[in-house]
């Protein structure tokens, strides 16, 4: 199905405005974990595995269930944001948004 003239038009000032509009697209560099957190929290996961293989072992629940609770503890420390060091980028994320939020005000009123 062939486009009419109008179509063609609009769809060749659509492209024009994407690749002309790079500035828009805002990246978000991944952030690294704390890798003190981390290795911590692998040790008390290796740990609660531990506890909780020995409770299993004497056939004592309550160590079973220590362990399994250090296990969840680990996992907790390994997964923290907490300790995360950030870009300057990061650091201000509203100055984009308030850039991003005049162009689009712009755009709709017709200047762009």
């Amino acid at each position: 199905m062939a486009l009419s003239d109008d179509e063609r038009r609009v769809l060749d000032e659509m492209e024009r405005q994407l690749t002309g509009s790079t500035a828009d697209v805002v990246t978000v560099s991944p952030r690294r974990a704390n890798l003190t957190l981390v290795t911590i929290g692998v040790l008390t996961i290796v740990a609660g595995i531990g506890v909780l293989l020995a409770g299993v072992v004497v056939k004592f629940a309550l160590v079973g269930i220590a362990g399994f609770g250090m296990m969840v503890v680990g996992t907790m420390l390994t997964l923290n944001r907490r300790g995360e060091t950030r870009s300057a980028a990061s650091s201000t994320p509203s100055a984009p948004r308030s850039k991003l939020a005049d162009r689009w005000d712009r755009r709709m009123d017709g200047d762009l």
